[in-house]
């Protein structure tokens, strides 16, 4: 639930008035971590459906997660990676990160090299929430209206100071793997 992996979103034309659709690749498991995880959970699923209280149920595992599958890591990657796909809550594709992480917009809600322009929805968030993603969104929406009534009088919101630190770990770890 909570992928370190980064997708990417691109304009399909640079004219406004075109109604295409963004490019968006996810990029799942982009970062090997993810694909791992998800492979210790299948195992430990396979030794889980051999005890006996889960063995009387008969338990069948889709095809090419079965017990033999399983000792081919390279093919079950592959099966994995086949079979990973989002739960339709995208989040983080305009992240609030300092721009040299990849980030799109800072602390302030404002699209980096833009005056006039804010993103107040789920794509700020630069990591996927625990739980459903809609009271964070309102969490979002309320503190972007304090930003927003702040500036407009004039007044400058809090600024936070992100930690590049952080991220250029995440931004350098993510481009070994998509190697």
């Amino acid at each position: 639930m909570h992928s370190l992996s980064r997708g990417i979103v691109h304009a399909r034309s640079s004219s406004i008035f075109d109604n295409d659709p963004p490019i968006l690749d996810p990029r799942l498991c982009s970062r090997v971590f993810d694909c791992e995880i998800v492979r210790m959970g299948l195992e430990f699923n396979d030794r889980l459906i051999t005890t006996d209280a889960m063995a009387a149920l008969l338990p069948v595992p889709p095809p090419g997660l079965g017990t033999e599958d399983l000792k081919n890591r390279t093919g079950l990657m592959e099966v994995i990676r086949s079979m990973v796909h989002t739960e339709f809550h995208p989040s983080g594709t305009a992240a609030m990160m300092p721009r040299s992480a990849g980030g799109v917009v800072d602390t302030g809600l404002r699209v980096y090299g833009t005056r006039n322009l804010r993103v107040v929805d789920a794509s700020i968030l630069p990591l996927i929430p625990g739980g459903h993603i809609q009271s964070a969104i309102y969490a979002v929406a309320e503190k972007a209206a304090d930003i927003i009534k702040l500036d407009n009088r004039g007044l400058k919101p809090i600024s936070v100071k992100l930690s590049s630190a952080i991220f250029s770990t995440l931004r350098k770890e993510e481009s070994v793997s998509s190697h």
